[in-house]
C-alpha cells in the first residue's frame, strides 16, 4: 500500500495492521486509533481527548501533534517531530536519530 489516510472521531475505534509508504492519522473527539506494522512516513494529529497508539508501528520519519487532552504514542528510527499542547501528552520510543519537541499550555512529551 502506498498511502493511507485515517480519520476517526466521536468515540470511534480503529485497530489496523498495515504496511505502507505514508500514513496520515487524524483522531478527535475521544476516538481511539491503534496501529501496528511498518511505514516510511507517519503523520499523526490527535485532539479533544482522542488516543492514537502507533507504538507498535515502526516508522522511519514521524511527526505528531496533540492538543486538548489527546494522547499519542509513537515510534520512529530516523526523524521525530513532536508538538504537545493544552494538556495533551505524547509518549515516544527513544530510537530516533533526530528528535525535535515542542510543548505549550501544559502539554507533555516523554520517552517511554
Amino acid at each position: 500500500m502506498q498511502e493511507l489516510d485515517i480519520e476517526a472521531s466521536s468515540a470511534a475505534e480503529i485497530d489496523l495492521h498495515v504496511v505502507a509508504k505514508e500514513i496520515a492519522i487524524n483522531a478527535s473527539s475521544a476516538a481511539h486509533v491503534n496501529l501496528m506494522g511498518k511505514v516510511v512516513d507517519l503523520e499523526i494529529s490527535s485532539s479533544s481527548a482522542a488516543t492514537a497508539d502507533a507504538s507498535k508501528l515502526t516508522s522511519k520519519d514521524a511527526e505528531a501533534n496533540a492538543s486538548s487532552g489527546a494522547t499519542i504514542k509513537i515510534n520512529a528510527v530516523n526523524e521525530l517531530k513532536l508538538n504537545a499542547s493544552s494538556g495533551s501528552s505524547i509518549l515516544y520510543y527513544p530510537t530516533a536519530n533526530h528528535l525535535e519537541t515542542k510543548t505549550s499550555s501544559g502539554g507533555s512529551v516523554k520517552a517511554y
